[in-house]
């Protein structure tokens, strides 16, 4: 079936219609629309498109293989895309990072990512932030640690980016504030475990306690700081964060 759209997210909305109607064929045009038309008709849907519209086409993965065969061809073309681009292409190197986290596929990202380093150490360099969750999943801490360097730094950017979200938060009792608020202390706990994992996995275990003790301590106010840290045990202990 043809689609066309002059706003990108109403074909996300038929998408999960025609999912829910059990129209799966459909659906899975719906999202494949999206995917290719979205960034040009509105640039400013790049997150929405590599975080809920994928994990909505992976959900219909689970129930239609075709769904999955599809994501897998654009996943694989853009991997060819970024090799024919000479590793120049870190919005391309994105987009994989993003299919395969939703594919549970994390071992393929480092795989690239390894490949990019020994190419193009500048586009690796660009590259690492959106590597480093795989990495440490895949325990790949010595080359999670080659391209960390100062932990500081991404802790700094990702603490003032708690500090921007939380500000920009509705009022307590609004819609959506408890949820946003988690979600926000949730990206910035990854982060810090991120980091942690990757100078205790290389056993520099003094500087992972003073980068926690530091990174907690600067997270304002009390209640969010504890809300961090109950998410850090949580990740510490092995779980996923909800």
């Amino acid at each position: 079936m043809q689609y066309e759209f002059s706003d990108p997210t109403e074909a996300l909305r038929l998408a999960r219609r025609l999912r829910d109607a059990g129209d799966l064929r459909s659906a899975l045009d719906a999202h494949q629309w999206f995917h290719a038309n979205a960034l040009a008709l509105d640039p400013s849907l790049a997150g929405v498109r590599t975080s809920f519209a994928l994990s909505s086409w992976a959900a219909l993965a689970e129930a239609y293989p075709p769904a999955l065969s599809a994501l897998r061809t654009v996943r694989d073309a853009a991997v060819e895309a970024f090799r024919a681009a000479e590793y120049r292409a870190p919005s391309l190197f994105a987009e994989v990072c993003s299919i395969n986290r939703v594919l549970h596929e994390l071992p393929a990202t480092v795989q690239l990512f390894e490949e990019t380093a020994g190419r193009n150490r500048d586009t690796a360099d660009r590259c690492f932030p959106e590597v480093l969750a795989a990495l440490v999943r895949e325990k790949e801490y010595g080359l999670a640690h080659e391209f960390l360097r100062a932990p500081e730094r991404l802790l700094e950017r990702s603490l003032l980016t708690l500090e921007d979200n939380i500000e920009s938060l509705p009022s307590p009792g609004e819609l959506h504030f408890e949820a946003l608020k988690e979600a926000y202390a949730g990206l910035y706990a990854e982060d810090l475990y991120h980091c942690l994992a990757v100078l205790e996995g290389v056993g520099q275990f003094e500087p992972a306690v003073r980068l926690r003790a530091e990174f907690l301590d600067r997270v304002d106010p009390p209640a969010l700081r504890a809300e961090v840290a109950r998410m850090l045990d949580m990740l510490d202990a092995g779980a996923r964060l909800p």
